[in-house]
């Protein structure tokens, strides 16, 4: 389409339903149009006639929150496919560094699994706390609780990881 006829802004109001956030500024009081006071987005869907509604509002002031209706709760009560907005920045991701890729696939997968962000941020600080540990030449036994922690943390991340690749595996 011709220059100003709202491609960006179309993009990036799909990606604030998806992902909470715009592509083109941290301050989503930007997103409001001039002399407006806010902004709603709606977006629905009917696959085989369950439906899914997809909403986002924010006022102007720098106060208020970006107010959403918890997408993957309807998702999977809809149990309709899980949208996942694609940017060029993104690709980067395919030849960079695997830090990339881990970040990328986490932020889906904390969407789609709720309670995966609880444990990888749990499995980060006891993994921050264990380094610390080694650093300082803690005791054995000290340093074995970190470590079972550590383990015990990651296997349960790892299970909601597995189940998460499962389920994108059997949607592609």
């Amino acid at each position: 389409g011709p220059n100003g006829s709202g491609k960006t802004t179309f993009l990036e109001s799909i990606n604030i339903l998806l992902t909470g956030k715009s592509f083109r500024t941290n301050y989503l009081q930007e997103c409001v149009r001039e002399g407006e006071k806010e902004f709603f987005l709606k977006l629905g869907e009917s696959h085989t006639e369950r439906k899914l509604i997809l909403t986002a509002s924010k006022s102007l002031d720098p106060k208020s929150r970006l107010e959403r209706n918890n997408r993957a709760k309807l998702i999977t009560q809809a149990n309709l496919p899980t949208p996942i907005v694609i940017l060029s920045k993104h690709l980067r991701m395919i030849e960079g560094e695997p830090e990339l890729r881990r970040d990328y696939f986490n932020k889906i997968m904390f969407h789609v699994e709720q309670s995966a962000y609880k444990v990888h941020t749990k499995y980060k600080k006891i993994l921050t706390q264990r380094n610390k540990a080694l650093k300082r030449k803690l005791p054995p036994l000290e340093l074995s609780l970190w470590t079972e922690n550590l383990i015990e943390t990651g296997l349960e991340l790892n299970r909601i990881q597995e189940s998460f690749f499962l389920k994108l595996r059997k949607a592609a």
